[in-house]
């Protein structure tokens, strides 16, 4: 595993403990360790430092020939020039007692961090080992701003990844900044910027094929370099993690290839079929991973291992029968197909643009083409007999119904009957079908099979909390600076709170497990191409991603190329936190501290509607979204007495 922790008195008062590991770096109030892996990282960590009156002391992982590092100047020069490559970097000044933090671009790898003014500064790759430290345990406090946001569903999906955590006095060092700390405060800046390749004319998916194909393969073999080591692939049969995988064949023909499937569904017979199909073509030692169902085990297990209750909108029992299913059997990196839709794009956001702009013509064309491809046509059971043109009614009246919707609820009553007027002037829209709709979702609430409420917390705690203010310049738009505003949403998409803190957890749990997680799709120069690519390339036919399914042509399965339709958790998922809930049931009747924060009633709410048969599987999220993070508050802040 790679470690890193450290320390910095800032009062002479307080003592340090300094280890006595051959691989510190020392000084008389502070120390950086560094523990790492025998083999091969795709990144370099750096940590060094400046002593008053002696030789610095640098030292490098993962760099046959490091530059020399004099100063802070060259050490922010160095995570300047090799961005893409930086997983994690510590400098110290003795000089001006500054510690300066630095972390990899996308978030792959964790640092944490408290920094007490005039008292003293500690970091950590682990959260919990930070949190063990003697002088730490004495100032955490439960964030309640992070605890709400946690609690509510959807509540950091969209949200900017932010340097808070659980815990008022611990942040995290946000990705791509070098963050410095001296005795009396911190500042924080980015250490890179993306730039764009110039723009072409090029609106094709097909004149970015060869392109896009070089640039993810060029990002595969990078993480799969060193010989001898046994590579994993979790397959789900999706494009992203089937591509990793076919990719990873083609980089290395003669190299044992493991390949990983679980299923999120009752019958695993169709997912399950695009992963075959990939492992015959690729020739991997394909595993079926069977889930543990000891759901509650595991909850607990994960939230010791992370310090902070498990990110997840249902058990994690999947990905950790996964991880545990690679490190059995020996592998030593485990790829992923991880982010690959928020880094790729599939101009599936066009339409919706277009709806906003009023381009009421291109957007009658978008709409048209979606109908071969549209996800809801299994709603219908007529669907395959129906004419083109009342597909394309369907297609377009669900379309408007969600537009109509949002306009209802962000601008009221009146806007959103204008916004309908204007659009019966360019589209035969039927009056009836809205009115039809909205009545059945309101006879819905009424009879208490409507989508659930998006949070159960107290009502006295979201008082308390809700009117705290969050940070006016966000993570993505301090990376903004070189990019035109067409980028803003791409790079709210990647640096989410939900997407970099499943990439903690990957890297969390697979450090357990004795591998490495890589995810190829996390590349800057592959990011910064499908920035560039325009919206229209993306959409292509309707299907979406079309620029990425072009590269893919002859590599995959066309089947598994083309496919349109994404893995759902649905009624399987449901089940899972049923089971989860069950498991748990005795420790949530012992618990009164979770009640603090939740209210029962509306948790026993969740878990009745978990047992309406018969809704449509997105129903359900809500409620699986409350039950299982209710269970893993739970398991978190007992678990925080034992660690008092």
């Amino acid at each position: 595993m790679m470690y890193i922790e450290g320390f910095v008195s800032f009062d002479p008062k307080i003592g340090i403990c300094i280890p006595e590991i051959r691989s510190s770096i020392q000084w008389p109030n502070g120390y950086i360790l560094l523990q790492k892996l025998d083999y091969f990282f795709p990144t370099k960590f750096i940590i060094g430092s400046k002593k008053s009156g002696q030789q610095e002391d640098s030292r490098l992982s993962g760099i046959s020939n490091p530059d020399s590092l004099f100063s802070l100047s060259d050490f922010e020069a160095y995570l300047s020039k090799h961005s893409e490559e930086v997983g994690l970097g510590v400098w110290y000044d003795d000089d001006t007692n500054v510690l300066h933090l630095a972390r990899d671009i996308f978030g792959i790898f964790p640092l944490y961090y408290i920094h007490l003014p005039n008292q003293f500064a500690a970091f950590s790759t682990n959260l919990v080992k930070l949190l063990m430290m003697p002088l730490v345990k004495q100032h955490l406090k439960i964030d309640h701003q992070r605890l709400t946001s946690y609690l509510t569903f959807r509540g950091e999906q969209g949200k900017d990844y932010s340097a808070d955590t659980f815990y008022q006095n611990v942040k995290t060092v946000l990705p791509g900044h070098i963050l410095s700390l001296d005795p009396t405060e911190l500042r924080s800046k980015p250490f890179f910027s993306f730039q764009l390749p110039q723009s072409s004319n090029h609106h094709s998916a097909a004149d970015y094929k060869f392109l896009f194909r070089d640039m993810l393969a060029t990002s595969v073999k990078k993480n799969t370099l060193q010989e001898g080591l046994l590579l994993g692939s979790h397959l789900s049969g999706g494009l992203d993690s089937s591509s990793v995988s076919a990719l990873t064949r083609l980089i290395h023909p003669d190299r044992t290839l493991h390949t990983f499937y679980y299923s999120t569904q009752k019958d695993p017979t169709y997912d399950q079929s695009f992963a075959i199909s990939v492992a015959r073509q690729i020739g991997s030692v394909h595993h079926y991973v069977t889930q543990e169902t000891n759901d509650f085990d595991i909850v607990q297990l994960h939230t010791s291992l992370h310090g902070y209750p498990q990110p997840g909108l249902i058990s994690p029992a999947s990905q950790d029968s996964l991880m545990k299913c690679a490190s059995e059997a020996g592998c030593k990196v485990l790829l992923n197909g991880s982010d690959g839709d928020s880094i790729v794009g599939s101009g599936m956001e066009l339409p919706e643009y277009t709806f906003y702009e009023k381009n009421w013509l291109l957007l009658k064309e978008l709409l048209d083409k979606r109908v071969p491809f549209f996800t809801l046509a299994n709603r219908y059971k007529n669907w395959d007999s129906l004419s083109k043109e009342e597909k394309s009614a369907i297609v377009e009246h669900n379309f408007f119904y969600n537009r109509l919707t949002a306009v209802l609820r962000k601008d009221g009553v009146k806007h959103a009957f204008d916004t309908y007027q204007e659009l019966s002037s360019h589209f035969d829209l039927s009056l009836p079908y809205f009115l039809r709709r909205g009545a059945a979702a309101l006879f819905k609430k009424i009879k208490g099979q409507s989508i659930q409420p998006v949070t159960i917390l107290r009502e006295e705690f979201l008082r308390d909390t809700r009117f705290i203010a969050s940070p006016s310049r966000g993570l993505s738009a301090s990376l903004m600076e070189t990019l035109p505003d067409t980028s803003r949403q791409w790079l709210q998409d990647v640096y989410t709170m939900t997407s970099i803190s499943l990439n903690e957890s990957r890297h969390i749990l697979a450090n357990h497990y004795g591998f490495q997680n890589r995810s190829p799709f996390y590349d800057k120069q592959l990011f910064e191409l499908c920035m560039s690519i325009p919206p229209i390339a993306k959409f292509g036919n309707g299907l979406g991603r079309m620029h990425f399914r072009e590269a893919m042509e002859g590599i995959l399965p066309e089947h598994v190329r083309l496919r349109h339709q994404k893995t759902q958790v649905g009624s399987y998922g449901v089940d899972v936190t049923l089971r989860l809930y069950d498991q748990a049931k005795d420790f949530l009747s012992e618990s009164t501290q979770v009640w603090d924060y939740l209210d029962k009633s509306l948790f026993n709410s969740s878990v009745k509607f978990l047992k309406i048969k018969g809704l449509p599987t997105d129903q359900y999220n809500r409620s699986m979204f409350h039950v299982t993070r209710a269970i893993s508050l739970a398991s978190w802040l007992d678990w925080q007495k034992n660690l008092k």
